[in-house]
C-alpha cells in the first residue's frame, strides 16, 4: 500500500532519459546518444483549486510540499473538479523554448522523449499541448482531477499518477515529474475485544493481524449511548487516532450502557470499515485513596503544610493567593524557579508545624513575609525576563556565599582535628554523587493495627523499587569526610481498584512517592587512603520529606467522598549505615586515568541499610511511610 513518492526538488527530482543530439565519432560509425536530464532551475510554486472545491492539505498545496496525496474522502469531494499547478524557472530559458504537459494513468507512465507523442500508459490527451514558453515565472496549467484519480473512488487500489512537465530548448528535451499518490485502498477493520468496564470509564481493546504488514496504521474509537453503524457513525463520538491497541474512554456515567466500535486509519488518513459494535456499562470502584478513606477509614487528610498558609491562617488569604500566583506564573515556568519551589517544599513543612503551635511565631512569620509579598506583587507588573534575572542573581549569590561561609565555619570548629591528622597526597575532593536503588515498602497499614490493610489489599504484598540520586558537599576531608547531603528519589506502587464487594476492578490505581532528604554524612576513608584498605564505612542522619500523590485509572489525582485530595507531604527522618568498596583498589592505573580525564577522584560500590521514620513524627493523621531497607549503588567522588 505504501508507495515511495518522488519529489521534484533538486534533492528528490526524478531524472528522465531524453534525446539529445550528441554525436560520438568512432572510426566507422556515427552514433546518437540518449542522455539524462531534468529541467535546470525548475521551481514548484504550489497548487490551487479551480472553482469552489476545497483542497485538503494532503494534496500538497504549498511550494515547500514534496508529497501529494489523494485519499478516498478527497476523491469523493474532488469528483468533477480541477486543480491548477504553478511552476517557474529560476533562469532565462533558451530563445524559442516550448513546453508541454502530459499525465499518466493511475499506476502508469508517459514517454518523456517526445513533445508530440504520448506513449506508454499515458492519459489519452495532452494536459498542455506543445506551445511557446512566453513567460518563465508563475506558469500555470489546469489538471482535471477525475482522470488523475482514475474515475472510480471505489477502485480499492493504491497507485501513483504522474504529471510530466516537458521543456524543449533548442531540440534538447528535459522533464520534471510531479507524482500524486492516489490511495483508494482502505485498511482492513480491526477485531474488537471485550470492553473492560471501569469507574466512569471503559477500556476498549482490539487486535489487528490483517494490517500488521502496513506501516503508519492508527486507530479511531467511536462510542455512543445508542447503537450505531457505518451509516450513522457520524452521530457518535470519535477519539483522535491512536497508535496502540487499546484506548480508555473516560468521562462516562456509571450505570449507563455505551456502544463502542473501532476502525483502522492508514497513513493516507483512509478509514477502514467499523469493527463489530459492542457495548459496556461503567461501574463504580474504589481506587486506593477512596478505599483508604471511605472503606478503611484512614486518618490521612492530604495536603501540604507551608509557612505562608500557617502564618496567614488560611490557604485562601489574599497574601497566600499573591504568593501562589507568583509561584505558578514566575517560578514554575522555568528551571531555576522550580528548583526554588522544590527547596521550599522540603524546608517549609517542618518549620510550618513549629510555627503553627505559637501565635508569636505566626506574627514573626507574617512580618518576615511582608517584603516577599510586596516583591511578588511588584513583579506581577514586570516582565518574566526581569524576574528570571533576579532569580539567577539571588541563586548565584546563594550558591557562592553559602558554601564559603559553611566551609569557614566548619574549618574553625575542626582545626584541632586538621592539625593532628596525617596528610596524604591526592587531588582536592569536594563532591560526592550517588546513584542507588533498592526495595521500598511503606508501612501505611500500620495505622489500622490489623483491623484493615488497604495498601496490601490494593497494591499487593510485593516490595516497590526505589531509585535515588544523592549529592554530597564535602566541607572537611581530613580524618575521614564530613559532608552535607541532599537526596531526591522516586518510587510508585500500582494496583487494582476494588469493586464494592472487594473484588478486583478493571481499573488501575497508582501511588507515587518523591522522597526528599537532607543529611549529615561522615565517611571513614582515612584507612583507605593511608593504608590502601578498600572498605569505607559511613553513617548518615537527617530529615526527610516525602511528597506523594495517588491517581485513578485515567491518571487524575483521586478525591475521596469527603472531598479530600490525594496529594500531600509527610515529614520524618532517617539513619543510614553503609559500607563502600573502593574500586580504585582493583585498578589503580585506570583510577588515575579516570581522575585525570574526567575529574573523578574515587569510585565506590556501596550497600547501605536505611532506617526511615516518615510519619510526621508520630502524627495520628498522617500516612506512615516509614521503612527499613537496603539500598545498593555506585558513587563518584569529584
Amino acid at each position: 500500500m505504501a508507495h515511495i513518492l518522488l519529489g521534484y526538488r533538486k534533492c528528490v527530482m526524478r531524472r528522465h532519459k531524453v534525446t539529445r543530439k550528441s554525436f560520438l565519432v568512432l572510426p566507422f560509425f556515427l552514433i546518437w546518444k540518449t542522455s539524462v536530464a531534468d529541467i535546470t532551475g525548475f521551481q514548484f510554486n504550489g497548487i490551487e483549486p479551480v472553482g469552489d472545491v476545497e483542497l485538503s492539505s494532503r494534496i500538497g498545496k504549498s511550494s515547500t510540499d514534496t508529497e501529494h496525496v489523494i485519499n478516498i474522502e478527497d476523491c469523493k469531494k474532488y469528483t468533477g473538479s480541477s486543480i491548477r499547478i504553478i511552476w517557474s524557472l529560476s533562469r532565462v530559458p533558451v530563445s524559442g523554448a516550448t513546453w508541454a504537459v502530459k499525465m499518466s494513468k493511475p499506476g502508469g507512465s508517459c514517454s518523456t522523449a517526445s513533445m508530440s507523442d504520448l506513449g506508454g500508459s499515458c492519459y489519452e490527451e495532452f494536459i498542455v499541448s506543445e506551445k511557446a514558453l512566453d513567460a518563465y515565472t508563475n506558469i500555470k496549467f489546469s489538471v482535471p482531477l477525475d482522470p488523475l484519480m482514475g474515475g472510480d473512488c471505489g477502485a480499492n487500489e493504491d497507485r501513483t499518477t504522474n504529471i510530466y512537465i516537458l521543456l524543449n530548448e533548442g531540440g534538447v528535451i528535459s522533464a520534471e515529474t510531479i507524482p500524486f499518490r492516489v490511495d483508494l485502498k482502505p485498511p482492513y477493520p480491526p477485531t474488537i475485544g471485550e470492553p473492560k468496564e471501569g469507574d466512569q470509564n471503559v477500556l476498549v481493546v482490539w487486535s489487528d493481524e490483517r494490517n500488521s504488514s502496513e506501516s503508519g496504521i492508527r486507530y479511531k474509537v467511536y462510542y455512543s449511548e445508542a447503537p450505531f453503524d457505518e451509516t450513522t457513525k457520524s452521530e457518535a463520538h470519535a477519539s483522535d487516532p491512536v497508535s496502540g491497541k487499546s484506548y480508555r474512554v473516560s468521562g462516562l456515567q456509571n450505570g449507563v450502557e455505551y456502544w463502542f466500535a473501532v476502525c483502522a486509519v492508514d497513513d493516507s488518513d483512509n478509514e477502514s470499515l467499523l469493527s463489530a459494535v459492542t457495548s459496556a456499562m461503567p461501574i463504580p470502584s474504589y481506587d486506593f485513596w477512596e478505599y483508604y478513606k471511605d472503606k478503611a477509614g484512614g486518618a490521612e487528610t492530604g495536603g501540604f503544610c507551608f509557612i505562608a498558609t500557617v502564618a496567614y491562617g488560611s490557604p485562601l488569604a489574599k497574601e497566600v493567593e499573591i504568593l501562589r500566583h507568583f509561584r505558578d506564573r514566575y517560578l514554575l515556568s522555568n528551571f531555576i524557579g522550580r528548583a526554588i519551589v522544590s527547596l521550599y517544599y522540603t524546608v517549609s513543612p517542618p518549620l510550618a508545624r513549629i510555627i503553627q503551635r505559637h501565635e508569636t511565631l505566626k506574627m514573626i512569620a507574617r512580618i518576615m513575609l511582608v517584603p516577599v509579598v510586596l516583591f511578588a506583587s511588584f513583579v506581577d507588573f514586570a516582565s518574566t525576563h526581569l524576574v528570571l534575572f533576579a532569580l539567577v542573581f539571588f541563586l548565584f549569590a546563594f550558591l557562592i556565599l553559602l558554601p564559603l561561609a559553611l566551609r569557614k565555619f566548619m574549618a574553625f570548629l575542626l582545626v584541632p582535628l586538621v592539625l593532628t591528622s596525617s596528610a596524604f597526597a591526592e587531588s582536592p575532593r569536594t563532591t560526592m554523587i550517588e546513584f542507588k536503588f533498592g526495595p521500598f515498602r511503606p508501612d501505611i497499614d500500620k495505622e489500622f493495627g490489623g483491623r484493615a490493610s488497604p495498601f496490601k489489599t490494593i497494591m499487593g504484598n510485593k516490595s516497590l523499587l526505589m531509585t535515588q540520586f544523592e549529592y554530597n558537599y564535602e566541607f572537611f576531608t581530613g580524618f575521614g569526610i564530613l559532608a552535607m547531603g541532599a537526596t531526591i528519589g522516586y518510587s510508585r506502587a500500582k494496583g487494582e481498584a476494588r469493586l464494592a464487594d472487594d473484588k478486583p476492578s478493571n481499573d488501575s490505581t497508582t501511588m507515587h512517592f518523591i522522597p526528599l532528604s537532607l543529611s549529615a554524612v561522615y565517611r571513614f576513608d582515612w584507612a583507605a587512603h593511608k593504608y590502601n584498605v578498600p572498605l569505607v564505612p559511613y553513617v548518615k542522619a537527617g530529615f526527610d520529606y516525602y511528597i506523594w500523590w495517588i491517581t485513578n485509572a485515567v491518571g487524575n489525582v483521586s478525591k475521596s467522598r469527603d472531598g479530600s485530595v490525594a496529594q500531600g507531604g509527610t515529614f520524618g527522618g532517617h539513619t543510614t549505615f553503609g559500607l563502600a568498596f573502593l574500586l580504585d583498589f582493583l585498578a589503580p592505573s585506570m583510577a588515575i586515568t579516570f581522575d585525570n580525564n574526567m575529574g573523578v577522584n574515587n569510585t565506590y560500590l556501596f550497600m547501605e541499610y536505611v532506617l526511615s521514620f516518615v510519619n510526621d513524627f508520630g502524627s495520628s493523621s498522617s500516612f506512615d511511610l516509614s521503612s527499613k531497607t537496603f539500598l545498593f549503588g555506585i558513587s563518584f567522588e569529584l
